[in-house]
């Protein structure tokens, strides 16, 4: 794939807002994302996904999910459990305190 503004030099990197694939000399890395050099427009588009998903860094914040998974596995594990008490769902159950522990671990930073 060669860069949007020189056809003849290769991309290394898509534009997170616009799409565009880009050379080294016409990208540049804004908040862990890569984005066009010298456009605004892309950079606030960056913050505003920074502010409508939760991102922190260039990580999503995962909290809120981690938890209702870790409780909905919790939950199914228990029910399968007691249905064909197989030893598999007790490390199902494991795995869902695992998902609610670090869940709430991640809510605290």
């Amino acid at each position: 794939m060669k860069c949007y503004n020189h056809n003849d030099r290769d991309a290394i990197g898509i534009n997170i807002v616009t799409g565009k694939a880009l050379c080294k000399e016409c990208l540049e890395e804004y908040k862990g994302m890569i984005i066009e050099k010298d456009n605004e427009f892309s950079k606030n588009a960056v913050e505003k996904i920074i502010t409508s998903y939760g991102i922190i860094g260039n990580t999503i914040s995962f909290s809120k999910p981690c938890i209702v998974l870790g409780f909905i596995v919790i939950i199914l594990a228990l029910i399968m459990f007691f249905i064909e008490q197989n030893i598999i769902f007790v490390g199902m159950i494991f795995l869902g305190v695992f998902s609610v522990v670090l869940g709430f671990l991640y809510k605290k930073r």
